[in-house]
């Protein structure tokens, strides 16, 4: 499975055929993501992966039938990350 950020410069690509392979990758810099998943995240097989119209969450499915949603506020842009603040204020 293998999904691209809607910025163009983040990829993600997972393998079912192994627990917990899922691998995210920046482009620009042709580095992968250390800290991003753990080796304690437990993601299982992952059977697909896309990431939400804004960029600002990825959706990792898996074999167990679970849809993991991860945040990730780096790739918001500016304006996005002053409404994301005042809507967790809200809440």
């Amino acid at each position: 499975a293998a999904a691209f950020h809607p910025s163009g410069q983040m990829l993600a690509a997972a393998s079912c055929e192994k627990n917990d392979q899922l691998r995210m990758f920046h482009l620009p810099s042709q580095s992968t993501f250390t800290t991003f998943p753990l080796p304690q995240t437990p993601l299982h097989r992952v059977s697909c992966v896309h990431f939400a119209p804004g960029g600002e969450f990825v959706c990792i499915g898996n074999y167990r039938g679970r849809v993991l949603v991860y945040e990730l506020p780096h790739f918001l842009e500016l304006s996005d990350r002053k409404a994301l603040r005042q809507r967790k204020r809200m809440n």
